[in-house]
């Protein structure tokens, strides 16, 4: 159950599974063909590295069909830092990226100063989490370095052997900080996508 102001009930008994809000349409649409998920995880990083989580151009190795924009419907993270670890884990997406660099927009931040808590959290969501500054203000990180079209990141496509993808606009990725220590970490995501 969503709830509004005053604690009244906006919206009930909508089936997750089942259907998506398309703000562009102003209505609940059915999002069975269009969800995917992925899993990434990551053991002692000892480096800040990005990752590439959805490669939104790529409808070959990704499990979805539409280019236009993800939107999340659920997240999972698991952060486990070790005792000397300062850094951070952000999740967001990409704009303006080119072959120097491109602005990141973190929607999820963990921050870590040498403690080793871990960090278990799920959010599930009825509404969409639209990965688009046009449904989203917040922080940006322009001309972050470490996005760039002809630098290739690790990605969650393939178990089997390492995969590697370009970033480009519109991507979902991770972005882990590290001054000292590791950490090790997993990540899954829920998402469809929209033309």
């Amino acid at each position: 159950m969503i709830f509004g102001r005053g604690g009244c009930a906006l919206i009930d008994a909508i089936d997750a599974k089942q259907q998506y809000y398309d703000p562009d349409a102003g209505a609940w649409q059915d999002k069975i063909a269009g969800v995917a998920n992925i899993h990434m995880c990551l053991t002692d990083i000892n480096a800040t590295t990005g990752y590439v989580l959805i490669d939104l151009s790529d409808t070959t190795n990704f499990l979805h069909s539409n280019t236009g924009i993800v939107y999340l419907n659920s997240y999972q993270v698991s952060i486990n830092p070790d005792d000397n670890f300062i850094g951070g884990v952000d999740i967001g997406f990409l704009e303006n990226v080119d072959a120097t660099d491109g602005d990141f927009i973190p929607l999820f931040c963990w921050r870590f100063e040498k403690k080793s808590a871990t960090v278990n959290q799920v959010i599930e969501s009825r509404l969409p989490i639209i990965m688009s500054s046009d449904y989203i203000l917040g922080n940006k990180t322009e001309n972050d370095t470490t996005w760039q079209t002809d630098t290739a990141l690790s990605s969650p496509y393939d178990y089997t052997a390492p995969y590697t993808t370009t970033p480009g606009n519109g991507d979902v990725v991770m972005k882990i900080t590290r001054t000292a220590g590791t950490t090790s970490m997993g990540v899954s995501l829920r998402y469809g996508t929209l033309a």
